[in-house]
C-alpha cells in the first residue's frame, strides 16, 4: 500500500520535529557512519543527512510503504554556488504526486521532483553514476 502524500508528509514532520543535525565526526568520532537518528535523553534525535533519510525510510516501510518506491539520492549543490558539498536526500515515488523528496535541509516539507531547488542530482544506477539536472530528472 502507498502512502499519501499527506502522510508522508506528517511522517516526514515528525522527524524533523525533533531531529538536530550533527556530524558523524562530532557524535561517533568518524569521519562518516550511517545509522538511524541517535535518540537522546532530552528527546530529541540527532544525526547527519545519512541518518535522517536512514529513520524516514524505516518509518515509511513500517507504515506501509513499499520499499521499491524509496531510494536514497545523492545530491550535490550547484558548483556556482559557494555552498557546494554532497547531500543524501531520500526519493518516495507516489502514484498520485510522481517522485517527492525529503530533504532535512527542508524541515517539514515533501518537495515533487521538479521543484526541489539549486541541486544537480546524481542518481544511483547499478554502479555507475549518472548526473541529470532536475528539469531533465522528470
Amino acid at each position: 500500500m502507498n502512502l499519501t502524500r499527506d502522510q508522508i508528509a506528517k511522517l516526514n514532520a515528525e522527524v524533523d520535529h525533533v531531529a538536530i543535525w550533527t556530524s558523524d565526526q562530532t557524535q561517533y568520532l568518524m569521519s562518516d557512519y550511517w545509522e538511524d537518528l541517535k535518540a537522546n535523553t532530552d528527546g530529541t534525535l540527532t544525526g547527519d543527512c545519512e541518518d535522517y533519510c536512514l529513520t524516514k525510510l524505516h518509518l515509511l516501510l513500517a507504515n506501509g510503504q513499499p520499499i521499491d518506491s524509496c531510494r536514497f539520492v545523492l545530491v550535490q549543490t550547484d558548483p556556482a554556488a559557494k555552498t557546494e558539498f554532497d547531500h543524501l536526500v531520500l526519493k518516495v515515488t507516489d502514484a498520485d504526486n510522481g517522485d517527492l523528496i525529503l530533504d532535512q535541509r527542508y524541515p517539514k516539507q515533501v518537495i515533487k521532483l521538479e521543484e526541489y531547488p539549486d541541486f544537480i542530482y546524481a542518481w544511483g544506477l547499478g554502479v555507475h553514476w549518472m548526473k541529470v539536472k532536475a528539469s531533465e530528472a522528470a
